[in-house]
């Protein structure tokens, strides 16, 4: 026999505990459980949804600025595309034709006109990530496209418009670059419409499980990564064991990645 006693419930706290809301109530790159910490996201979240200054993202390699950069694209509601590029990993002799685009017929090999991926975030937002590794001759008509709104394609003679959002992302010290000519001052002072800096992951590691809970529900729509940029992600050998990849997360080196991928291979290794 059973019996179903109903009465008032006790009062044992909120259902919801606070590392829970954390969880579920914020964007995946903007979840944490530090105080001080929340309040820099929250104002991100703010500079992402009321204006479109450029963001610089400034920390350690891995460290999450790229997860960072993706939420302010989301949080804008820009309808164009989010393309991430890696600054140190586009060809020299290639860095101009890849971010401005050229014409046809510009160079060698030019088969046909290519919009460069500025023009790719027509309407979005455009990633430079490591941007201190862009070459002098690439800043300045980066400038130009922060100045006054265009670019000129590679062969080209007319400047055509562009509505683009740049968000850059380092982990030099642009502000001593900029003083030794480095650098450019004047595209700093354009980049640095908004500065966020982003700790290291060794430094969060009370977040660690709401990271890990929240990664595989990540999405990404919308977004796309430039071809070049894919070679700061080159295919990881998936031997590494994953204790080894937890002690170095631990560590702070590999940052962000490692306990990502970490998180996956345990998930997926044989009992």
């Amino acid at each position: 026999m059973f019996f179903m006693v109903r009465g008032a419930p006790a009062d044992d706290g909120p259902l919801v505990r606070d590392d829970d809301a954390a969880r579920t109530t914020q964007p995946f790159g903007l979840r944490t459980l530090l105080p001080e910490l929340s309040e820099s996201h929250g104002a991100l979240a703010r500079v992402a949804k009321k204006s479109t200054v450029p963001i610089l993202f400034l920390g350690a390699t891995g460290s999450g600025k790229e997860v960072l950069a993706r939420e302010v694209h989301a949080l804008s509601e820009r309808k164009g595309a989010f393309v991430a590029v890696n600054c140190g990993a586009l060809p020299l002799t290639l860095v101009e034709s890849l971010l401005f685009g050229h014409v046809k017929g510009s160079f060698s090999g030019a088969a046909r006109d290519e919009p460069g991926f500025v023009r790719s975030a027509e309407g979005g937002t455009l990633f430079l990530d490591e941007i201190g590794d862009l070459p002098a001759t690439s800043q300045a008509a980066l400038l130009r496209v922060l100045q006054e709104h265009e670019v000129i394609p590679v062969g080209a003679t007319r400047a055509q418009r562009v509505d683009v959002r740049i968000v850059a992302a380092t982990h030099r010290p642009l502000e001593a670059l900029s003083e030794t000519g480095g650098f450019r001052s004047d595209l700093l002072a354009r980049l640095k419409g908004y500065t966020h800096r982003v700790p290291t992951l060794a430094s969060r590691m009370p977040d660690f499980g709401v990271l890990l809970h929240g990664h595989p529900h990540r999405g990404r729509r919308g977004a796309r990564r430039a071809p070049h940029a894919l070679a700061r992600r080159g295919a990881r050998a998936p031997r590494l064991r994953v204790a080894t990849q937890h002690s170095r997360a631990a560590s702070g080196h590999g940052e962000r990645r490692r306990p990502r991928n970490g998180g996956r291979h345990r998930a997926f290794a044989p009992a």
